[in-house]
């Protein structure tokens, strides 16, 4: 975010075991929700599979997860545009 990341491709295996604890579900969950002006796309691994979506748990806004949700495009905004500039 630092370097003027707008988004990031999580590409499998988030968590490292099939069993993912609840706290480590939150824990996760809440890191993404916190970084509020990134958006995430995950593509769950074989590790943890479905571990997000099954949760129960309302999934972040920012979190859009290939497979779970039905999205065709994503327009995430250039710095250019962030920043008023056209």
């Amino acid at each position: 975010m630092e370097l003027g990341a707008n988004a990031m491709i999580i590409a499998g295996d988030l968590f490292d075991t099939k069993k993912v604890t609840r706290k480590e579900l939150d824990s996760t969950l809440a890191i993404i929700e916190r970084a509020n002006n990134m958006t995430f796309f995950y593509l769950p691994g074989n590790h943890e599979k479905d571990a997000l979506t099954s949760s129960g748990e309302a999934l972040p806004e920012n979190l859009l997860v290939f497979g779970f949700e039905q999205f065709l495009a994503v327009c995430l905004a250039d710095e250019h545009t962030r920043n008023g500039r056209a």
